[in-house]
């Protein structure tokens, strides 16, 4: 993982016209596949872009990556989920999300959900969840950590009080809360699914 984010990092660096274009792409594939946690791109783009664009970069990839999700598992359905979770925690994440499918509920939903934003992501794609009201739900609920995250690295940044060492232990965290809700199903899942995919092309 941390290899991949070197080799992005200094793609974007090579490419620095097209760098925020190309990080919007790296980061919505973070949230389409989520073994690579997009935490690791932020950490790129404090520097490269600042905290105002990077927070604008960041966030539309929140909106995009999380509206791909929704759209394939609608149009997928549950067996294609079930390769990645467990029925047991699809079913539990699909229970919190109909009980809570008043707009506001929705909201606090994925607002407590943010570390594991891809995963629900694709679950609320089983759910019978208006896209529209799903969709405006995750911006409202992305956006304060999000905003959060980009402040205090911005502000640190400038301040020269050191950014990796500072939020290295908050993407650490965030890391180990993803391990700890996120079944072991899921990564074999996605794992056997990689795998595949290079044997067909070989």
């Amino acid at each position: 993982m941390e290899h991949m984010t070197e080799i992005v990092k200094g793609f974007l660096e090579l490419h620095v016209a097209l760098a925020p274009v190309l990080f919007i792409f790296f980061r919505t594939l973070s949230i389409l596949f989520p073994p690579f946690p997009g935490t690791t791109l932020d950490l790129i783009a404090i520097p490269l872009f600042g905290k105002f664009w990077g927070f604008v970069y960041a966030e539309t990839t929140m909106v995009i990556g999380g509206a791909i999700a929704f759209l394939i598992a609608r149009k997928l359905g549950k067996p294609f989920v079930e390769k990645f979770m467990s029925v047991k925690k699809i079913e539990e994440w699909e229970e919190k999300i109909e009980e809570r499918s008043g707009f506001w509920g929705l909201t606090t939903v994925r607002m407590i959900s943010i570390s594991i934003f891809d995963y629900v992501s694709y679950i609320a794609g089983l759910t019978k969840i208006n896209f529209g009201k799903y969709m405006l739900s995750s911006l409202i609920a992305s956006i304060p950590p999000t905003a959060f995250f980009y402040y205090i690295g911005g502000f640190i940044l400038e301040m020269n009080l050191g950014i990796i060492t500072f939020l290295v232990p908050i993407v650490f965290g965030i890391i180990l809360i993803r391990d700890k809700i996120v079944t072991q199903k899921m990564r074999n899942g996605i794992s056997r699914f990689f795998n595949g995919s290079v044997e067909r092309l070989k």
